[in-house]
């Protein structure tokens, strides 16, 4: 059943303003066609890490976004940007952030018409205004493994916030198999929910790309965010054992990569279009997520994941629990530079179009859209629970 006439504010995980359309944006339009919804742009965790140019560069986004204020898209979707300083550990300062983002709050649910809502909390941080915003369900919706990887961050320390939403919330949602299993000690309402797969991934009409066809074969492409977690020493280690292997990584450089920039065999590539990385992808010979192992990775959950599987092409990931449990055998995962290389000598050589075709049929249909679909189903589900009980 679809969620109606409902009230709805969403505590996201992301910058509306600042990111391709994520599942959790396509959630909030869709519920938006039947409900009041209010999405709060991310209110983070703290300060954003990195060096000084880094620094500057994201602060300066931060600062754009929260100009934005409220905007109102449509009849019943209303996107919040706040400003606050992202420090959350000193008290003092997160006392002034939590009245003066609950009066914009506040102000945004009167002009939406929202009273009592359902509450998506999407970042443990919203521990601090959840207590002061009467609702009818509390939904955590946790993406990742909070605790495990924001307590390292500079400034601020999350894993109380985050064991208390675990408590406190009449559910918990998550995109992430190892995550679920985890969270059955802490909360006896878990729903797996995984991410959904932008359109694009799915449109194999799309022409290769001018940037990726002057790049010769064989290709391994990487895209997405280039950060501190990214494993530099074993992409550089697989490159100089094959020369001819050509890597491909696209996206945000966060991190500096001296060496891999002076490979000629590494190729960075700055953000581009989803349908032109799907085009790439088709026309790559093995599609790779090359992270550190930490138990953030281990727990996480990838959209790229399924992004890959919907492109078709051979996946080589780090161990992650939901690559190895979701579609078991369906991509390989490897942890030293010995089994990296042996995984990606298997999909350079050995690969089949009839490969390719079972992997995207995996996926085949799980869009964005029927993500949203299916979380709004959820909701319903989980509020006439809590209205019988």
């Amino acid at each position: 059943m679809k969620l109606k006439g409902e009230s709805i504010v969403v505590f996201g995980g992301s910058d509306w303003w600042a990111h391709v359309v994520k599942p959790e944006h396509a959630r909030a339009q869709y519920l938006s066609q039947e409900n009041k919804v209010l999405f709060i742009n991310s209110i983070g965790i703290g300060m954003p890490g990195g060096g000084a140019n880094r620094l500057g560069r994201r602060i300066l986004k931060k600062l754009q976004s929260m100009a934005s204020g409220l905007r109102i898209l449509g009849a019943a979707l209303g996107v919040l940007s706040l400003f606050f300083i992202p420090v959350w550990n000193v008290r003092l300062i997160a006392a002034f952030n939590r009245r003066l983002i609950l009066w914009r709050i506040s102000r945004a649910m009167r002009k939406l018409g929202i009273e009592n809502p359902i509450i998506i909390a999407s970042l443990p941080t919203a521990r601090l205004f959840i207590d002061h915003i009467p609702n009818k369900l509390l939904l955590y919706n946790m993406k990742d493994l909070f605790g495990s990887y924001y307590e390292k961050m500079n400034f601020t320390v999350v894993s109380e916030h985050d064991a208390e939403m675990q408590q406190l919330a009449d559910c918990i949602t998550t995109p992430s198999i190892g995550i679920a299993e985890r969270m059955k000690t802490q909360n006896d309402c878990i729903r797996y929910i995984p991410h959904g797969v932008n359109e694009a991934f799915f449109d194999d009409s799309a022409v290769e790309p001018d940037w990726f066809a002057g790049i010769p074969e064989p290709r391994i492409l990487y895209f997405g965010q280039m950060e501190n977690l990214l494993d530099a020493p074993l992409l550089q280690r697989l490159a100089e054992r094959e020369p001819k292997w050509q890597f491909v990584l696209v996206g945000n450089k966060q991190s500096t990569y001296e060496e891999l920039e002076a490979m000629r065999n590494v190729h960075f590539v700055p953000v581009k279009p989803q349908r032109e990385l799907a085009a790439a992808g088709r026309n790559a010979a093995a599609l790779i997520m090359p992270w550190q192992e930490t138990e953030w990775i281990r727990y996480s959950c990838p959209i790229k994941f399924r992004e890959y599987l919907a492109i078709g092409k051979p996946v080589v990931s780090v161990p992650i629990i939901e690559v190895e449990k979701a579609y078991p055998g369906m991509a390989a995962t490897a942890r030293t530079a010995h089994e990296w290389h042996a995984a990606l000598k298997e999909a350079v050589t050995s690969n089949t179009p009839e490969r390719d075709e079972a992997r995207r049929k995996l996926v085949e249909g799980y869009t964005i859209q029927r993500f949203a679909e299916i979380y709004s189903g959820t909701l319903h589900e989980l509020l006439e629970r809590k209205c019988a009980e």
